[in-house]
């Protein structure tokens, strides 16, 4: 089968398998409202295989599922010791049987552990590296923003529309777990403060700490709110660069959450300010307001899946000439941002997020 339109799987579809396994806590999250509405659609609860850094992400949807723990990835996995674990979960998906494989993704490692399923069909996109491994191809043409591509594949039960954004709810163990964590970090425990994530996946992605510095400083004196920085332990000197360079250092408290946890700061959170970077699609997945920065990011294709309380800024236009791996323009799409303008968004957001507190 090469086309899409040659299937339509029914509701009573059995043994179906969901291949979420990207690395990337961005994708991830823009492929949630495709899941969802998957899990939604099947009588018989599918089957779900995301990075181990996700099965808490994906246990929070609230359809029935099962969900498997494939090893957590790093772009270079290098090594016969390394690779063990990812052989041996794809042996274990091997024997289970699958009649159905939907892969999401669009990576050579989760075409494999399709094809290695052997199942019936076995569905994904057209523009894959292996995209002969499919039957059907999905093409995903005249999408744009990432969501809109990843929701094509829902067209294998019959639907043709972009589903909406997900809204992830952590326990309220967790959420009271937190809240007294926040009481012992918290430079004035029971205040309001923002989330900061001044950390990306790359260095060419970074608006400049010392700017962050100062934001966080107009957010202490002019809101009167503390400040969260938030990071991972390889993130650590950054962070300690940017509270060290605040005026009203404080103020401001370091975290550094796992992402079940950080769903649950969130709860606590009165915005998050950022590079474009996972934390900030994860915040999208909730109810907290966004002000994000982007840079060689395509805002068309990367912003966050929820519009609504949700500030997208940057500098100047990348020059045609940038790639996904050199910049031509000294990064002025990050640089040409002044912090008056970061600043500003977070001003009108909070006051926004106030109006509507008090109309509630």
């Amino acid at each position: 089968m090469q086309n899409s339109d040659l299937i339509c799987l029914p509701p009573d579809t059995c043994n179906v398998l969901i291949v979420m396994v990207n690395i990337h806590l961005g994708n991830l999250i823009v492929s949630l409202p495709v899941i969802e509405r998957l899990l939604e659609y099947f009588t018989t609860p599918p089957t779900v295989i995301v990075d181990a850094r996700y099965v808490a992400l994906i246990e929070m949807l609230g359809a029935h599922k099962t969900v498997l723990a494939y090893p957590a990835q790093s772009p270079k996995r290098r090594g016969i010791r390394a690779n063990i674990a990812p052989v041996a979960a794809m042996a274990r998906l091997a024997a289970a049987r699958y009649q159905v494989v939907i892969d999401l993704t669009r990576s050579k490692r989760a075409a494999l552990l399709t094809l290695l399923t052997a199942a019936k069909h076995r569905i994904g996109f057209k523009k894959s590296d292996l995209s002969w491994v499919y039957t059907p191809r999905i093409p995903t043409e005249n999408a744009v923003h990432s969501l809109e591509r990843c929701a094509k594949i829902l067209s294998c039960i019959g639907v043709n529309e972009v589903p909406p954004a997900v809204r992830l709810r952590p326990p309220h163990a967790l959420v009271d777990q937190m809240a007294a964590r926040l009481r012992g970090v918290q430079p004035h425990p029971g205040s309001p403060f923002i989330v900061m994530h001044p950390g990306a996946g790359k260095a060419k992605r970074l608006w400049p700490a010392e700017r962050f510095a100062a934001v966080a400083d107009a957010v202490v004196s002019r809101h009167g709110m503390d400040v969260c920085i938030i990071g991972t332990g390889g993130e650590k000197d950054l962070l300690e660069q940017i509270r060290g360079q605040m005026r009203q250092s404080t103020s401001a408290f370091i975290l550094n959450p796992d992402l079940y946890e950080l769903t649950a700061l969130y709860e606590h959170a009165a915005l998050i300010v950022s590079n474009e970077s996972g934390p900030t699609h994860l915040a999208a997945a909730t109810d907290l307001p966004i002000v994000t920065i982007f840079g060689p990011a395509k805002e068309a294709v990367w912003r966050p899946i929820r519009q609504e309380n949700t500030t997208i800024l940057r500098g100047d236009n990348c020059d045609p000439r940038c790639n996904r791996e050199t910049c031509y323009a000294e990064r002025r799409c990050l640089t040409a941002l002044k912090t008056d303008r970061v600043i500003e968004a977070i001003d009108e957001m909070l006051a926004r997020t106030c109006a509507r507190k008090g109309q509630a």
